[in-house]
């Protein structure tokens, strides 16, 4: 069965749009996109979904993340580095997380990611007191 989204505005970065927003309809068939243009036709069994007032882009990239610090989030708040980092990466005395819960962490950073658009992660993983 497919899926249209209709009249949804793109930005394709395309050779013919650029970086251009423009309008037009989507054909999901599976798991790809199949076709994108103007009015397209569907059959009965289709499951159609308005895309007015919805804006459609490319997966965006995140080239630079660290999800080791996805459970710090607001625990060191309006530190200046020098102290941040000794508070978030302590030298000494550092307990070595569990491999499940550096599983799970991760897991929370990558559904977070998705949640808002990103499909590639470059992930600087740092897990003191060693890495293993």
């Amino acid at each position: 069965m497919d899926t249209i989204i209709r009249n949804a505005t793109l930005i394709a970065m395309d050779a013919a749009h650029a970086d251009q927003p423009f309008r037009a309809d989507i054909r999901i068939s599976g798991a790809k996109i199949a076709e994108i243009g103007p009015e397209l036709p569907h059959g009965p069994d289709a499951r159609v979904i308005d895309g007015r007032d919805r804006l459609v882009i490319p997966g965006l990239v995140n080239a630079h993340a660290h999800s080791g610090e996805t459970l710090l989030k607001g625990r060191y708040h309006n530190l200046p580095l020098d102290l941040w980092i000794f508070a978030a990466y302590p030298l000494f005395g550092a307990e070595p997380l569990s491999d499940r819960l550096i599983y799970l962490r991760t897991m929370l950073s990558a559904i977070e990611s998705l949640k808002n658009g990103v499909t590639c992660i470059v992930d600087d993983v740092f897990e003191p007191p060693a890495q293993t």
